[in-house]
């Protein structure tokens, strides 16, 4: 998904100075190179440096109020992603590999002068019943029968969705989704103003899907209801533990 929303048209130094202040202040480091930058509304935010690349990797994690199924049906309903992802125009299935494995094609709306992005990735999707844990997995790939639309830039995008099931302080099924993402948007964007912008994406991606997840219209795709149904089932939690 999109990690380059409208508010780019903000361009200003003033936004340098506080990206500044912001990295200074947080100095905290895990084993892994993460540093908690945010956090608010339940969400915990991070931020790491990834080496050969001028742009920051984001990771967050917070309790979703739905069953992992649930949460996984909004990652893979294409057709209404736009309702919850900023400046997302189009998000569609190209092919479908394996029944686990697909191409996705993401095209963000971008604010003049800037060109628009498009993100072509190759997506997978596994669950392991044993450990309660499902991962939606999107890594970059080219194909030459898809080349950038005309006036269009073609950005790379990384990124990971894991999802465990997990008791609401309600008692209800919940899930703890952890996102994490590394994107490239390409173009003459320069490296400090994606990194100031997208350090809120995954705060809002969370956001997001709790929202999206609420509606009872939701319905699952064609492509991907035999999955969604057996996830389901591996990540229903015990009877004695709801």
């Amino acid at each position: 998904m999109s990690t380059l929303p409208r508010r780019l048209a903000c361009i200003a130094l003033p936004c340098a100075a506080l990206y500044v202040l912001s990295a200074q202040a947080a100095s905290v480091r895990d084993a892994e190179g993460w540093e908690q930058t945010d956090q608010r509304d339940g969400v915990s935010v991070y931020r790491r440096e990834d080496p050969g690349s001028p742009f920051h990797g984001i990771k967050g994690s917070g309790l979703v109020d739905a069953k992992v199924s649930a949460v996984a049906l909004v990652l893979l309903d294409d057709a209404r992603a736009p309702e919850w992802v900023d400046s997302l125009d189009e998000a569609r299935v190209v092919n479908v590999i394996f029944p686990e494995e697909y191409i996705e094609y993401n095209h963000v709306k971008m604010p003049w002068p800037t060109s628009d992005r498009e993100f072509l990735t190759r997506v997978a999707l596994t669950f392991d019943a044993a450990a309660r844990t499902a991962v939606i997995r999107s890594a970059p790939v080219e194909l030459p029968g898809l080349p950038p639309r005309k006036g269009d830039i073609r950005g790379s995008l990384r990124a990971t969705y894991t999802l465990t099931p997990e008791l609401s302080p309600e008692g209800r099924q919940a899930t703890r989704l952890t996102v994490e993402i590394h994107s490239a948007p390409g173009g003459w964007i320069p490296a400090w103003l994606v990194n100031f912008f997208q350090k809120d994406w995954a705060h809002e991606t969370i956001s997001g899907i709790r929202a999206q997840s609420k509606k009872a219209d939701l319905t699952p795709p064609e492509e991907f209801k035999s999955w969604l149904a057996r996830l389901d089932a591996a990540m229903e939690l015990p009877a004695a533990a709801k």
